[in-house]
């Protein structure tokens, strides 16, 4: 229950990411900067009070010393998630480009509150995540994945040729429906690919994937678009593009994996695991 199990964290990451700059701003306006910042410190100060009551799941531990802070080049990534990794770097580039750009086209479109798409995408992202977790669960992480690719190239292409309201909203809603699928399921199928003792690295090689994806999609987004409305089309037509390679590299992964599967299922191969 891998995937309904990041779906469930998933959802309430979603929340607070998603209710931070509401109360924020609330509280901002009613009261004080300082007042936003002592309240945002409390939050934080409850979670480490929710930490201290919590059991150690970790059964060999270490005593922490000054030599786990020393970081050789084999701890920084885990080649075994590279598989998961690839398709959150291509699916998180998107990610870049909305957050970059699509202030802009709210504003070319006439709308004022320039979070509203983020508000639709962030409910039907919240509403799909643990639905999403748990298909992957019983269909399997790689067509899962392929939904979630299909649906954000689609949010994309709509994005693209939004000219109303109703294609922009409906663009968001469709992208919040592809990013609630894919982040849970991407990050249990990273957990699926290592043993339990590289768990801690190979999502961080994963998160990485994520924040790489996120970083270059508004970095080219913003490159792209160059503040001219005309460029509104090709720059989320780019996205959807790099979304879409996801596809063909699962389509690729897939193949090649079920090639390995017969290859060691064969008569040859199994005489000579026997004679080993």
């Amino acid at each position: 229950r891998r995937g309904e199990a990041m779906g469930v964290q998933g959802f309430f990451g979603s929340i607070g990411t998603a209710s931070g700059p509401v109360l924020g701003s609330l509280l901002a306006d009613r009261f004080s900067m300082n007042t936003m910042f002592f309240v945002s410190s409390l939050f934080a100060l409850a979670s480490v009070i929710v930490i201290l009551g919590m059991k150690e799941t970790l059964q060999k531990r270490e005593p922490l010393n000054l030599s786990v802070f020393r970081i050789s080049r084999s701890d920084l990534l885990e080649p075994a998630v590279f598989p998961a990794a690839v398709v959150v770097l291509l699916n998180t580039f998107a990610y870049g480009v909305i957050l970059t750009v699509i202030p802009d086209l709210s504003r070319h479109l006439g709308i004022t509150n320039k979070g509203l798409f983020f508000a639709i995408f962030t409910v039907t992202s919240l509403m799909i995540r643990i639905l999403g977790g748990k298909a992957s669960d019983k269909f399997g992480r790689i067509p899962v994945l392929v939904l979630s690719a299909v649906l954000i190239s689609a949010a994309l292409l709509l994005t693209a040729f939004a000219d109303s309201r109703l294609l922009f909203y409906l663009a968001a809603g469709i992208y919040g429906l592809g990013l609630g699928i894919n982040t849970p399921t991407a990050f249990a199928w990273t957990i699926d690919l290592v043993d339990e003792n590289t768990r801690g690295k190979g999502l961080a090689t994963s998160f990485i994937a994520m924040e790489a994806g996120i970083g270059i999609g508004a970095l080219a987004g913003g490159y792209i678009f160059s503040n001219n409305p005309e460029h509104f089309f090709i720059t989320f037509l780019s996205a959807a593009i790099i979304s879409f390679l996801s596809l063909f590299y699962l389509a690729w992964y897939s193949a090649g994996h079920k090639r390995k599967a017969r290859i060691s299922h064969s008569p040859a191969v199994q005489e000579i695991d026997d004679v080993f």
